[in-house]
């Protein structure tokens, strides 16, 4: 139950020095308040990371006790018609989710999963120094390649921080094209209007 409320609410946990902190990736004053520049020419190493169509989702229906219902079992069912074109076949998910029982709210839920699972999102494996590099999971930053003809630019959620060797002074960061920065064109829309 705690690890779904986790995934579905998008709480991380990460240690510092020795303290807990709980951060919830949904809250974009913490996650965008302060975004960092990191220059392809000051890292170790870059490996882009791009998933398949295939992996995405156009289908998700979420279960829930709805509250009006007396709290018995209901769900919302929501499609992304673009996607689904896209990969020529349904494919779906559920999922239960914990702790809402209103019918507003988890349509709501259910369009933002959706939205974040129905576009193969690019994502990177960036080796750098870990004294040069003040990024924590959740951080959004910019990752800029200005070696291009014209200069590129990735807004980046890090997702996953990896520090495989404590003598080391490499870590590795796992990051992901933000949602929320990133531009919606080409991305397959939501439909408005959700089937239940």
């Amino acid at each position: 139950v705690i690890d779904g409320i986790r995934s579905q609410l998008k709480l991380v946990i990460t240690s510092d020095a020795g303290f807990l902190k709980l951060r919830c990736l949904l809250d974009i004053a913490t996650t965008h308040g302060n975004i960092q520049t990191l220059n392809v020419s000051e890292l170790l190493s870059i490996k882009p990371v791009r998933p398949l169509w295939s992996s995405t989702i156009n289908e998700l229906r979420v279960e829930f006790q709805n509250r009006r219902k007396n709290f018995k079992p209901d769900a919302v069912h929501v499609s992304d018609l673009g996607n689904r074109q896209m990969i020529g076949r349904n494919n779906s998910e559920k999922i239960w989710m914990n702790g809402l029982t209103d019918f507003n709210t988890v349509r709501r839920q259910a369009f933002r999963i959706l939205k974040e699972k129905s576009y193969p999102l690019s994502g990177f494996e960036i080796q750098v120094n870990r004294f040069k590099s003040q990024i924590e999971v959740g951080d959004v930053f910019k990752l800029w390649f200005n070696e291009v003809k014209q200069d590129s630019t990735f807004y980046l959620m890090a997702t996953k921080i990896e520090d495989s060797d404590g003598e080391s002074d490499e870590i590795t960061i796992i990051a992901v094209e933000d949602h929320v920065l990133f531009s919606e064109e080409g991305n397959a829309a939501t439909p408005s209007i959700p089937t239940v």
